[in-house]
């Protein structure tokens, strides 16, 4: 195969891969950036994110396999060879579609063209010789170490899964690992400010996107073909790309009409936008966000879906300052844990020292939320994460230095499998198949 031959959508996800190991940048806009302006068909593009995202989640597994294999080790190589060896050993030990010798000769090629050929003399190599030895990998043993061979094996931060194992139990980590390292799907609540559940099925399969049902929520869809958001139905606001976890602190909040709610973390605008939905346009719903660029991306959204009388505010959700709010939703900046199956690299970028910083914030939040309600007025705290510090026991905290709250038990909008035993919607990926998450209400009663 000459030189030549390089297809441009693996020379895409190489790029990627690199300039993600050397600028650590995050991966979602780095990607969206670059397939934005490289004229790749849809195909392409699909098979560039599925190679990029796939070789990212399983980064650890991989690096384990290579150093077996590498004289020197992982250590001695530079971002582009480490990055180039990755993609050709996860399309070797991932893909079914793709043929070995198309793996390997693609990625040697790739060398050749961008590093010389001694690189692609090591990497032929070395893909080989995973190509023979695969089946026959010594990972440590499940049963003697079992830290070491799920957090090897499935490929997440050992502190990851220690604190998931004292939690979860062996089989409940595996599990939520797995959950974690499957290719995401579309989720969709349908807008009701633009269409009826029967328009908005007829148009997504006039349009080629097969789907089913949200197994708890009514208005929620799981697209099982299709990308929704190529279809004009999406363009035309017919519904928001959201999960069910991500709908519950909504319904938990229980917008009405003519009331007055404060988003003080709006962005992207999906829970901004349900409120509105559920309000019908009528009363004051002000949405606050610190980042110019997020809020640019809120107003978008809530033109696309029709909600524009939303007020958008730029500004720092600690600090703002109002009156007699009825409700307020906080869906707080977090660690992201629930979400690791969307977010490709968050399982590297995450630290515990990290979530400590999220806690503070966090805390910061609860405490300026609080006292923009009125007396009855109800505080939503939300979160994308399952970590308890940033979840229970934040909760608790607060409600220790806040007499003048109470828990509110969820009712019933809210599935009541998703109610653990103290009243909180809690969701965990493993156990519900949805995005993990937690909600709580917090009346002010005094």
């Amino acid at each position: 195969m000459p030189v030549q031959s390089i297809t441009p959508s693996r020379d895409l996800a190489f790029k990627a891969l690199w300039k993600w190991e050397k600028g650590n940048m995050l991966l979602d806009p780095l990607l969206d950036g670059l397939l934005s302006s490289s004229g790749l068909s849809p195909l392409d593009r699909a098979l560039v994110t599925e190679l990029v995202n796939g070789t990212i989640k399983f980064k650890k597994r991989l690096d384990w396999i290579l150093d077996l294999f590498l004289t020197k080790g992982m250590g001695s190589l530079d971002f582009q060879i480490l990055s180039l060896l990755r993609l050709g050993s996860y399309q070797i030990i991932f893909s079914d579609r793709i043929p070995d010798f198309a793996a390997v000769d693609q990625t040697v090629n790739l060398a050749k063209v961008h590093l010389g050929q001694r690189w692609a003399n090591l990497v032929n190599g070395v893909l080989r010789n995973i190509i023979r030895d695969r089946r026959d990998l010594p990972y440590p043993p499940l049963d003697k170490d079992p830290l070491s061979h799920i957090s090897i094996y499935y490929s997440h931060p050992e502190w990851m899964v220690k604190r998931w194992m004292e939690r979860f139990g062996l089989e409940g980590t595996i599990s939520l690992c797995q959950w974690n390292n499957q290719r995401p799907w579309f989720s969709l609540r349908l807008n009701t400010l633009r269409a009826k559940r029967e328009n908005l099925e007829g148009r997504l399969l006039a349009e080629g996107i097969r789907f089913e049902r949200g197994r708890y929520l009514g208005d929620f869809y799981e697209i099982k073909e299709g990308n929704p958001l190529q279809t004009k139905a999406f363009s035309e606001g017919l519904f928001q790309v959201q999960d069910q976890s991500a709908g519950l602190a909504v319904l938990l909040l229980g917008p009405k009409p003519g009331e007055k709610i404060i988003d003080l973390c709006a962005a992207p605008g999906g829970k901004l936008c349900y409120i509105a939905q559920l309000t019908q346009g009528e009363g004051k719903i002000i949405g606050v966000d610190i980042s110019s660029k997020r809020l640019k991306l809120v107003r978008e959204n809530c033109q696309r879906l029709g909600t524009e009388l939303v007020l958008l505010l730029k500004g720092n959700g600690r600090y703002i300052q109002a009156r007699s709010v009825d409700k307020v939703l906080i869906d707080a900046p977090c660690s992201g844990l629930g979400v690791l199956k969307k977010r490709a690299d968050l399982r590297w970028k995450m630290t515990p020292q990290r979530i400590k910083k999220f806690v503070v914030l966090q805390r910061n939040l609860l405490q300026n939320g609080a006292k923009l309600l009125k007396r009855g007025g109800l505080l939503v705290y939300s979160t994308c994460t399952i970590e308890p510090e940033e979840n229970q026991l934040m909760v608790e905290g607060f409600l220790r230095g806040n007499r003048d709250f109470k828990l509110e038990r969820a009712g019933d909008s809210i599935p009541q499998d998703l109610i653990d035993p103290n009243g909180f919607v809690s969701t965990f990926p493993h156990l519900h198949h949805l995005d993990g998450s937690f909600a709580v209400g917090l009346r002010k009663v005094g």
